[in-house]
């Protein structure tokens, strides 16, 4: 082989591995937005669920054990998700987490009957409902970071 054939498959070499390894971190991020989209609507179901019981009998330990343990996979999945996603994905998550947690925050006060002012399971509702807005909104960046949706088109419901 002559210098100009060794050359060029170094270069065709170069661009295989290049395109393996874009595929495998799209294949990482895919894994890890299947996952976050799953869990955050899971952790969302689990506070709505606890206003629910709330309203029915404050002392629920099944609607509360739940919730504990949809934060907790969340909470898994969400700190994965900081390590692999581009920024622009990472903004939209930490808005959704920033609003599961304060709706988690107000029931745990409300459970624990030391409620701030402005503390009630209405506003709890009214939080979790902006909060699956946020949740939707993530899923449309996770959507168009992956080419599925062009970023002109409408939010889904």
């Amino acid at each position: 082989m002559n210098r100009r054939e060794l050359d060029h498959a170094e270069q065709q070499r170069r661009a295989e591995h290049h395109e393996r390894t874009r595929e495998m971190v799209l294949s990482s991020r895919r894994t890890a937005y299947i996952a976050l989209n799953r869990q955050s609507r899971q952790y969302l179901t689990a506070l709505r669920n606890r206003v629910h019981a709330l309203e029915l009998t404050p002392d629920s330990t099944q609607a509360a054990h739940e919730l504990e343990e949809h934060r907790a996979s969340y909470r898994d999945c969400y700190a994965e998700a900081q390590m692999i996603v581009p920024d622009a994905v990472l903004a939209v998550a930490r808005q959704a987490n920033q609003e599961l947690n304060q709706s988690y925050g107000v029931l745990k006060r409300l459970q624990n009957g030391v409620p701030r002012e402005g503390d009630s399971t209405a506003s709890a509702r009214d939080r979790i409902d902006h909060t699956r807005e946020l949740l939707h909104e993530l899923r449309h960046t996770m959507r168009c970071d992956l080419g599925v949706t062009e970023p002109s088109q409408s939010l889904p419901s």
